[in-house]
């Protein structure tokens, strides 16, 4: 049984629920709002993306301006994410215009119960400790401000709870360690995004070492790989030991391993691919560990957890992509490593994803 959440807030909601978005995202969200009940009376999309005919769940797709002459009150659902600033943009506008709830639902599904892929008031419970423990770990009043708000917003779906709250350059922290970085790993590389901005950042790097499972990402990280030489592709998932593992992927962000696609809008190739632990990568020290691999961030700290020990390299983790990454990922960065300074920022985007935790090692003032 859910108790107290945005879930049961748009259930009981005497409007219309009309939804923003049509991707794999919405086909989640509709799925969950079916468990309390209820389900969008529309589907609406940007307007440059309104294509006649077009049919989501058996429902036309609409413009925004065809919603509204159709339904003089609404309530808006955002079935998407997105960081675009046109879009935020859109978002903001919207939530002027209309009740508007952005529920949050774990980017990486958990396949064994959907209930865990969404915080409510049972998850709160049922973490408490763990959620308290974790709010004492952060090295700033930024941190601990932005933490507070997204359990908030989690439970409420209402962006006001988030406002104010994203930073501009989510490297900043980096700034403030005292080590001297000359050897990254960016595991979960993507097209090699994160890799190319690194080395920009910090020249003296000699070598990032960047490991992206994804097919069609690890062609395009060929791209970055001849704008900088010092980025070692690896096409290995990280993980916690090396096996042959299963990831589910479309070239998309979402690539990821653990990962089974249950939605009926978009199917997620499986792909059968080389796993290993950082620990066997790695020949020598690493000063800088960026981990973003989707939903396995558990599992490939565990594979790195021996680097971790050895070079007490700094970190960038992501801490969104399963829900209770924000408060148990955090503590397990504690016990590896005590003496490091945690920071939490998260970038202007709906919902709060890209939550990313940094632990440095400070330099004294």
């Amino acid at each position: 049984m859910i108790y107290d959440s945005v879930w049961r807030r748009m259930a009981d909601c005497p409007l219309p629920l009309v939804m923003y978005g049509t991707g794999d995202g919405a086909d989640r969200i509709c799925d969950m709002l079916k468990r309390f009940g209820r389900e969008p009376a529309a589907f609406f999309a940007s307007e440059e993306r309104v294509k006649s005919g077009r049919i989501f769940l058996g429902k036309p797709v609409k413009s925004y301006n065809e919603i509204c002459r159709e339904y003089p009150e609404f309530a808006v659902v955002l079935g998407f994410g997105s960081d675009l600033p046109d879009v935020v943009w859109r978002v903001n506008y919207l939530s002027r215009r209309h009740k508007l709830f952005v529920p949050e639902i774990a980017p990486s599904p958990d396949a064994e119960d959907p209930e865990n892929d969404i915080f409510t008031s049972q998850t709160a419970l049922r973490y408490r400790e763990e959620i308290s423990a974790c709010r004492s770990l952060w090295a700033d009043p930024q941190s601990r401000r932005l933490y507070d708000a997204i359990l908030r917003f989690r439970m409420s779906g209402d962006i006001a709870d988030i406002a104010g709250t994203a930073s501009q350059d989510m490297y900043l922290p980096l700034y403030h360690s005292k080590k001297s970085y000359k050897t990254a790993a960016d595991l979960g590389a993507n097209r090699g995004q994160t890799s190319l901005e690194l080395l920009m950042r910090f020249p003296m790097l000699s070598r990032v070492i960047a490991m992206e499972p994804d097919m069609t990402n690890f062609r395009k990280l060929g791209a970055a790989v001849r704008k900088d030489s010092r980025i070692e592709p690896y096409n290995i998932a990280a993980w916690d030991e090396n096996a042959q593992i299963t990831v589910f992927g479309d070239g998309s962000r979402g690539s990821s391993a653990d990962r089974e696609d249950k939605s009926k809008n978009r199917r997620f190739r499986p792909t059968n691919i080389r796993a290993a632990a950082f620990d066997s990568i790695i020949d020598g020290d690493c000063d800088l560990l960026h981990i973003d691999v989707e939903g396995s961030e558990l599992r490939a700290l565990k594979g790195a957890k021996k680097t971790i020990r050895r070079c007490q390299p700094d970190i960038m983790l992501s801490v969104y992509h399963r829900t209770t990454d924000l408060f148990l990922l955090p503590l397990l960065i504690r016990r590896l490593m005590p003496e490091k300074s945690l920071y939490l920022r998260r970038p202007e985007a709906y919902p709060a994803w890209d939550l990313t935790l940094t632990a440095i090692s400070r330099a004294q003032c």
